[in-house]
C-alpha cells in the first residue's frame, strides 16, 4: 500500500508538470531577455525611431517574407516527392503557414507536430516521412545560416559579428552535427541501430524503435535525392536571401542608409536566437538578438531596438495570420 501511494506521491513529476515547466521556463527566459533589450533604452526614442520607418518600406519587407516562406513551401514539396509523398502545391503551403501560425502562437512547437500529423494523411504520406522531411529542412535552414554568418565574419569584419553568445554557437554546431550525421550517412546510421538492436535484442520497445529510425532513415534518403538537390539547395538559399532582405530595407529605414551587413547581420542573429527556449514567437530572445546585430553595425540602442522590433512583426505578424486563416478554413 504504501508503495502504491508513493508511486502516485505528487513529488513525482508528471509529463504534464514537465510541460508546464518547460512552458514556464520559456516564459522566463522570454522575460529576461526582454529586460535585457529595452535596459538603459529611452524606449520614447525607439518608439519615434519606428514611426520613421515609411509603410511602403514595411509592405515590401511583408512581401519579401512572405514570398521567402513561398519558396519554402515549394522546397517542403519537393522534399515530400522524394519521400515518396504526393500533395499539391496549395495543399502543402496550407498546412505549411498553419504550422508555423501554430509555433508562433503556441508553447512546444505544436506546429511541427501538427504540420508532421497533416503530412502524413497526404497520399503515401506517413509520419517518418514527413519528419524525415521536418528534420532536412532544420538541417538545410542551419547550414544556410552557418554559411551566412562564417561569410559575414571571415569578409565583413567591421560586422562584429563576434557578440553571438557561446551557447547558441554550441547548440548550433551540435545541431548541424546531428542532423548532418543523420540524413548525409543515413545508411550507416541504420547499421548503428541495428547494432544496438541486436544487443540488447528481446527488449520490444528497442526493437520498434529500431524498426521505426530505419524507416525514418529510408526516408530520408528520399528527402535529397541527387536530382532534386540542386534545387533544394538554391531554393534555400533563395527563401533565405528574401527574408533576411527584410531585415536590410527596415535597418537602412531606420538608419537613413544602407545597411547592407548589418541587417543580414541582424538578420541571421535573430534567427539563431530561434534555438533558444523561449515563449511562443521567440518574444525577447529574437529581439534582442537582432538589436544587438543592428548595434554592431553602428545603430543607437533605440535606433537598434525599433529596427529589431519592427523585423520581428514583419517576420511574423503576416506568416501567422495567413496560417490562421488556414487554419480555421482547414478545421
Amino acid at each position: 500500500m504504501a508503495k502504491r501511494l508513493l508511486k502516485h506521491d505528487s513529488l513525482y513529476p508528471t509529463d504534464t508538470d514537465r510541460r508546464i515547466a518547460r512552458i514556464g521556463v520559456g516564459f522566463v527566459v522570454a522575460i529576461v531577455f526582454a529586460a535585457l533589450l529595452v535596459r538603459d533604452v529611452d524606449l520614447g526614442e525607439a518608439l519615434r525611431a519606428a514611426k520613421r520607418v515609411p509603410l511602403h518600406v514595411i509592405a515590401v519587407s511583408v512581401v519579401f517574407v512572405l514570398a521567402g516562406y513561398s519558396v519554402r513551401v515549394w522546397r517542403w514539396r519537393l522534399m515530400l516527392a522524394g519521400a515518396g509523398v504526393k500533395t499539391g502545391y496549395s495543399q502543402a503551403a496550407s498546412t505549411f503557414f498553419a504550422a508555423f501560425a501554430l509555433n508562433n502562437l503556441l508553447p512546444l512547437r505544436a506546429g511541427d507536430i501538427y504540420r508532421c500529423v497533416k503530412a502524413s494523411r497526404f497520399h503515401d504520406g506517413t509520419i517518418a516521412k514527413s519528419l524525415a522531411t521536418l528534420l532536412t529542412e532544420r538541417l538545410l535552414d542551419l547550414a544556410a545560416l552557418a554559411i551566412a554568418l562564417g561569410i559575414l565574419l571571415l569578409f565583413f569584419r567591421q560586422a562584429s559579428l563576434e557578440l553571438i553568445s557561446l551557447p547558441i554557437a554550441a547548440v548550433l554546431i551540435l545541431g548541424v552535427i546531428v542532423l548532418m550525421g543523420l540524413i548525409a550517412f543515413p545508411a550507416a546510421a541504420r547499421l548503428l541501430v541495428h547494432a544496438v538492436a541486436r544487443g540488447l535484442d528481446g527488449v520490444p520497445i528497442v526493437m520498434r524503435v529500431a524498426a521505426w529510425i530505419e524507416r525514418l532513415t529510408v526516408a530520408i534518403e528520399g528527402t535529397l535525392s541527387r536530382k532534386t538537390v540542386p534545387m533544394i539547395l538554391s531554393l534555400t538559399a533563395l527563401a533565405w536571401l528574401l527574408e533576411l532582405s527584410s531585415f536590410v530595407l527596415i535597418g537602412s529605414a531606420v538608419s537613413g542608409g544602407l545597411l547592407l551587413v548589418g541587417g543580414f547581420g541582424a538578420g541571421v542573429l535573430g534567427t539563431l536566437a530561434t534555438l533558444v527556449p523561449g515563449a511562443p514567437g521567440h518574444l525577447g530572445t529574437f529581439d534582442f538578438f537582432a538589436a544587438q546585430g543592428f548595434r554592431s553595425a553602428g545603430l543607437s540602442p533605440e535606433s537598434a531596438v525599433a529596427a529589431a522590433v519592427l523585423c520581428h512583426i514583419v517576420v511574423v505578424a503576416p506568416v501567422t495570420f495567413y496560417g490562421g486563416l488556414r487554419l480555421i478554413m482547414n478545421r
